[in-house]
């Protein structure tokens, strides 16, 4: 995988388009990290808010402008070191089969009052899609 230069734009895109006319689907709802887990209560609290599937039909109904947008962030490598691992992809509802974004994010407390979210382009994307909906995703990923 390759890093990115500006990690935390992206969880904050995430956030931003959340809070911005998506709603979660019935579906969709956030998995909790297991207890006595090293990543903290803050870290935990962030990923279930940004794990589960968004839209903004809604908004995009009623603003013609507005793109109707699809985002599905689910967990991934409960077993892996470090931090929570996400994986999120991002995708104009009209093209679900062919994401603007697909990257895996890890959530690493940074400190008391910080999280550092790091993010990585996935090698070969195409090769991925979909992969928020596998029971195991992105476990063949290294």
């Amino acid at each position: 995988m390759t890093r990115r230069p500006a990690p935390l734009a992206v969880a904050l895109s995430a956030l931003l388009l959340a809070a911005a006319g998506c709603a979660p689907s019935p579906d969709g709802s956030p998995s909790a990290r297991e207890p006595g887990s090293p990543a903290g209560g803050a870290v935990r609290r962030l990923a279930e808010a940004l794990t589960g599937r968004f839209s903004s039909e809604d908004q995009a109904r009623s603003d013609p402008e507005a793109p109707d947008l699809r985002l599905a962030v689910t967990r991934i490598w409960p077993a892996r070191e470090g931090g929570l691992w996400l994986y999120l992809e991002l995708s104009r509802a009209e093209a679900l089969d062919s994401p603007a974004r697909q990257q895996v994010l890890e959530l690493v407390p940074a400190g008391v009052d910080w999280i550092e979210v790091r993010a990585w382009d996935l090698p070969e994307p195409e090769a991925w899609i979909g992969a928020w909906s596998d029971e195991e995703p992105l476990a063949t990923l290294d």
